[in-house]
């Protein structure tokens, strides 16, 4: 990993984590807004995608006693050098989760100053996530790089009447984001700072369509081992969404039955 030249990486982070218990789901990292900490969105995220693993962290920088990932000069003015050191640590953090505990990359599920921090990830270590669902967020640097971030999915949750984020500073961290080349879906709520159902229900709607891509790239490759599909028509998302919950119907048009066998599932 790459850090700014002086910065001695550290690996120490309080945080909370749960293995996956779906196949398909995406992991998720949790990033908590100002004066949470890593417990906050562990239940958001248990709803928004139920059997996601999760690794949740606690921001190390104290305002007035209350928990942030990075130091800020006023509302809405960031400590960019303090915001690069401290999105470097939670990056080099992150990897070395990645080196003892194997699996695929996280998308970021962030809140507030935890969704800022996700999208200054996005912009200063391309690779580390696979996307991210930012909440309310904001454009972190006042000059973004713009690195190729082509295949990381964005979802962007804003509350049309945020007093905190208002219009010009989404927009930007928007137009930033796209000038990578990554894919974003940008949804505007009635509502302000907080969240709303309409945001719970977006997030899990947009990681469903992420679980699905996910479960039918998996059953393809794990078919193309066992031979059981002779072309990609042959594979139906709700046969496949099926025999990973454990229920094998042997009415549709897939041979459930072999297929159950191939993922280990009792038929």
């Amino acid at each position: 990993m790459r850090l700014r030249e002086g910065r001695i990486m550290t690996q120490t982070c309080i945080h909370y984590a749960e293995p996956g218990a779906r196949p398909g789901a995406p992991p998720l990292l949790l990033l908590h807004g100002t004066g949470g900490d890593e417990r906050d969105l562990v239940p958001l995220a248990r709803r928004v995608s139920p059997g996601s693993e999760i690794l949740s962290l606690r921001g190390q920088v104290l305002e007035r006693g209350m928990p942030r990932f990075f130091r800020r000069l006023s509302e809405g003015v960031f400590d960019e050098a303090d915001l690069m050191t401290r999105a470097d640590d939670l990056a080099a953090f992150v990897t070395e989760w990645r080196r003892t505990h194997p699996g695929e990359r996280f998308t970021a599920l962030g809140y507030s100053n935890g969704a800022n921090i996700a999208a200054a990830l996005l912009l200063l270590h391309p690779g580390l996530l696979s996307g991210a669902v930012l909440m309310r967020a904001m454009a972190p640097l006042a000059t973004p790089p713009a690195p190729d971030l082509a295949g990381t999915r964005v979802l962007m949750l804003s509350g049309a009447q945020d007093p905190i984020v208002p219009l010009a500073w989404r927009t930007a961290l928007e137009r930033s984001l796209r000038n990578t080349g990554a894919e974003i879906e940008n949804r505007v709520h009635d509502a302000g700072h907080g969240l709303v159902d309409d945001d719970l229900t977006s997030a899990a709607r947009w990681l469903g369509g992420s679980s699905t891509a996910r479960i039918i790239s998996m059953a393809k490759r794990r078919a193309d081992v066992v031979g059981i599909f002779p072309n990609d028509a042959a594979i139906a998302p709700p046969t496949i969404l099926q025999l990973f919950s454990g229920k094998c119907c042997c009415d549709v048009i897939l041979c459930t039955h072999d297929m159950a066998k191939v993922f280990g599932l009792a038929c």
